[in-house]
């Protein structure tokens, strides 16, 4: 479907990139912003408003997994934040922020790495279709310089997703340990919790023991008697004994329930952050796979002869296609994680994915999530 869009597109459709942009883009990788500033490369290929409602379409199929819209780990900690104490707090708003810059560290470079890229292969089409007379130099040099450019380029992509996929799968086993250890310290401070209060029943009830025995002597028959002051002398420090036992007991049981149900939010702030580790990692495997295609047609064009001239035509548009595919997964993945609060307050996901995409990708998951509001308990 979207190879047949990409076929037919006339010469008319197609804008030429100037040889500056080219250069830039090439030699540099762009942010997004600058990316964004520069002419959309996937208009000129036809690749705009009915592909991006296709690829809607289908996302609205794709994403229908409840899991992926259950949790929201920033928001969650920050009001587990507000049930703990200080210092909790303060360890809480620091995972928060760590989360947020793992999340979203490569994603604006990667994305302006794509764009440039989408630049260089519309002006190689471009190129090609221009009055050869006019442009056989530039074209031929051009040409020369492609496979180069090109290699460096889905180099520099493939690097990029190498390394935050490594990352995430870093930080899904790093947070899985500390979960494990909140949970078992957790386990333990329940036992001592338990144990304390029940050593404080205990000295408690020697203590209303030794009361008795000191009732009697002061009030029964023993009064002012050599018994008397046997028991007198037992009773009073055993009953201090008990009391100061049962008391440290009670004070260390009350301590060893704080320092559980701390440990029990640590863990669950953890467990969300892992949770939604492992749906960044799922999203971006699957986007890793549109990386691969690129790869994969870029290795076909690198070797292919220069005489066969309709055939690399072919194959660097299907590569312009692919990288389309590449740039909607990646704004896809970039919007869902916006609004699991990966990015910073003050920072704009609109502009960077562009208003027209934002807008038509945030529709299309808040209808996913209207859908599925019975599947998530009317959240």
């Amino acid at each position: 479907m979207v190879g047949a869009a990409a076929s037919e597109a006339s010469s008319d459709d197609f804008s030429v990139v100037t040889s500056q942009q080219a250069d830039v883009a090439s030699a540099t990788p762009v942010t997004s912003q600058q990316a964004d500033v520069m002419p959309d490369p996937f208009l000129a290929m036809n690749l705009g408003e009915e592909m991006q409602m296709q690829y809607l379409s289908d996302a609205q199929q794709r994403l229908q997994n409840p899991e992926l819209w259950s949790s929201n780990a920033a928001a969650e900690i920050r009001q587990l934040a507000f049930a703990a104490n200080p210092a909790a707090k303060v360890e809480l708003d620091a995972l928060c922020h760590k989360y947020q810059e793992v999340s979203v560290r490569r994603v604006r470079s990667l994305r302006g790495n794509i764009m440039a890229m989408a630049h260089t292969l519309v002006e190689l089409l471009s190129a090609t279709r221009v009055d050869h007379n006019m442009q056989q130099d530039g074209h031929k040099e051009l040409e020369d310089c492609a496979p180069s450019v090109l290699k460096a380029a889905i180099q520099n992509i493939g690097t990029e997703f190498a390394t935050q996929e490594q990352e995430y799968q870093l930080q899904s086993k790093m947070h899985f340990q500390k979960v494990v250890r909140f949970y078992e310290g957790s386990r333990m401070d329940a036992l001592k919790s338990r144990f304390g209060a029940l050593a404080s029943v205990v000295a408690a009830m020697s203590s209303v023991g030794s009361l008795g025995l000191l009732w009697k002597a002061y009030f029964g028959k023993y009064w002012f008697s050599e018994e008397e002051v046997a028991i007198v002398s037992f009773c009073l420090p055993y009953t201090a004994g008990a009391w100061l036992v049962g008391g440290s007991a009670w004070l260390w049981s009350s301590w060893c329930a704080q320092r559980r149900r701390d440990n029990d939010i640590q863990a669950k702030a953890q467990s969300l952050v892992k949770i939604e580790m492992e749906q960044h990692q799922a999203m971006w495997h699957g986007t890793r796979m549109a990386v691969d295609a690129v790869k994969d047609t870029a290795d076909r064009l690198c070797n292919l002869a220069d005489s066969r001239t309709e055939r690399r035509q072919i194959l660097t548009k299907q590569m312009l296609q692919d990288l389309w595919t590449m740039s909607m997964a990646i704004d896809e993945m970039i919007v869902w994680m916006s609004q699991h609060g990966c990015f910073p307050p003050n920072y704009s996901v609109r502009n960077m994915v562009t208003p027209l995409r934002y807008d038509k990708i945030f529709n299309t998951f808040k209808q996913i999530t209207n859908s599925l509001k019975p599947s998530l308990g009317g959240a």
